[in-house]
């Protein structure tokens, strides 16, 4: 269409057109998130305002809008990563990455979004058992215990091993009163992760209610042995949680790894804090 405009009008006219074409493809383009940056940390600031620019020239990459996204994610700022991710979604739909990452920034913010790029993702990864239990984490606390524990049984079906899918499992049953499925399930827990603090206090419960003193009392004493939950291994979060640069991610992250038992990778955050704040109450 524009080139025949362009043969039947004169050279100015034609220029006309070409411009208007061009503002018209622009003004199509999505609009890059801002935030406000002045009252952040330096370091946060430089990030952004780098990412920002990259973005700028690169508006098809959905890597570009991905880390754009992972950036805002990481510094807490949900709404702008979740327009990023959408767009990331967007340009490349066939990566699991982005919805699965819009889940979590969802999930703080509006969880019945999170609940819908769950379910993309998984779509786009059914076999993957950290997407899995993360999406039967949601499902739980929202109340919808069938599909929790569908969510956790395809995370066992994708990983005997999971520990995690185990106590998903085991809260369920136990909110559904099946106090011998939820026992076995964390006895299982247990015995893959027996340093996962997470796993004691519900054990030391169910044993209590069914009337099994000396097995409560055991696992009251482990759940003071081990006082940490461990946190699940996630490489696309860690990613995210990797481009944190101010002092309040960057503690929240080195706590993560510590609750691994990652001691040297969390004091390695500890010490990127304490070079942004030295002296504040986060040592």
């Amino acid at each position: 269409m524009v080139t025949l405009l362009i043969r039947r009008l004169g050279p100015t006219a034609a220029l006309a057109v070409l411009v208007l074409a061009a503002c018209a493809e622009q003004a199509s383009e999505p609009v890059i998130p801002t935030v406000e940056t002045r009252a952040m940390e330096a370091p946060v600031r430089i990030l952004i305002d780098a990412v920002t620019r990259n973005l700028e020239s690169n508006r098809h990459s959905a890597d570009a809008w991905g880390r754009l996204g992972r950036v805002y994610h990481a510094h807490e700022l949900y709404a702008p990563a979740i327009t990023c991710y959408t767009q990331a979604m967007r340009l490349d739909a066939g990566d699991f990455q982005w919805p699965y990452l819009a889940a979590h920034a969802a999930a703080d913010i509006d969880k019945g979004a999170a609940v819908a790029f769950f379910e993309q993702a998984r779509a786009l990864a059914p076999g993957n058992p950290t997407v899995l239990v993360a999406q039967g984490d949601l499902l739980r606390q929202l109340g919808r215990s069938d599909a929790a524990r569908e969510a956790f049984l395809a995370a066992l079906e994708a990983d005997e091993q999971s520990s995690f899918a185990r106590v998903g499992l085991a809260r369920v049953a136990l909110v559904e009163g099946d106090l011998p499925r939820a026992r076995s399930l964390l006895e299982r827990a247990a015995e893959l992760a027996p340093t996962d603090g997470g796993i004691y206090p519900l054990l030391t419960r169910v044993h209590a209610q069914l009337g099994e003193t000396e097995l409560a009392a055991r696992a009251e004493w482990l759940a003071k042995v081990h006082d940490a939950p461990l946190a699940r291994r996630d490489p696309t979060l860690d990613a995210m949680r990797g481009l944190a640069t101010n002092s309040h991610a960057l503690a929240a992250a080195g706590t993560t790894l510590a609750e691994r038992g990652e001691l040297l990778a969390a004091e390695a955050q500890f010490r990127k804090v304490l070079a942004i704040r030295p002296g504040t109450p986060l040592d």
